[in-house]
């Protein structure tokens, strides 16, 4: 499995095809850790939670 992180703007959510998802739905930051996320994920989830997103040019 291979979770690929994405900074981007905002877009329209009928502008998003889905195709390995049921669903796709944008996070606040206090949804984050609502979800239940699968194990290897947390870590991430927890980081930005705690730090912030990183900036666009820190994902390289």
């Amino acid at each position: 499995m291979n979770l690929q992180i994405w900074n981007c703007g905002s877009i329209e959510p009928k502008s998003i095809t889905l195709v390995e998802h049921d669903s796709a739905r944008w996070l606040s930051r206090d949804e984050l850790l609502q979800v239940k996320w699968l194990p290897a994920d947390l870590p991430i989830i927890e980081k930005w939670f705690q730090e912030g997103l990183p900036e666009s040019s820190r994902l390289r």
